[in-house]
């Protein structure tokens, strides 16, 4: 886990900080998917959040977990608690295309993380 200032840029930054990690875990071409998903992450943090950035990387058997935190309140729900229909186009979409569940965890006041469990079993 690593935590970054919200600034512009910090995509780049975030890339070099976990492109070395990801590849040591050998997870071969869905590294450019989850490099991809936690750039959509972190934009969204930037764009809607607040505060600083954490993202969290986590090799999960045969699934890649990503979770980004931000100070923010995270995306908004209708009342079955389901997403609303988002285009795949870009940001939060592009995330739900590529994930095999996706969802925003809420801290009590204190932000939220946005996290997104990719199935790397079938891509790798």
């Amino acid at each position: 886990m690593k935590t970054f200032d919200s600034v512009p840029g910090i995509q780049s930054e975030a890339d070099q900080w976990c492109l070395p990690l990801i590849q040591s875990w050998s997870i071969g071409p869905v590294t450019a998917l989850v490099v991809n998903v936690m750039d959509e992450l972190v934009s969204n943090a930037l764009e809607h959040g607040k505060g600083q950035v954490q993202v969290d990387l986590q090799l999960r058997g045969e699934r890649f977990w990503i979770g980004v935190r931000d100070e923010g309140s995270g995306p908004m729900r209708n009342d079955e608690g389901r997403f609303p229909p988002l285009s795949d186009a870009h940001g939060l979409g592009r995330v739900a295309k590529a994930s095999h569940f996706w969802g925003v965890k809420r801290h009590d006041g204190h932000g939220s993380t946005v996290w997104s469990e990719l199935d790397i079993t079938n891509r790798v």
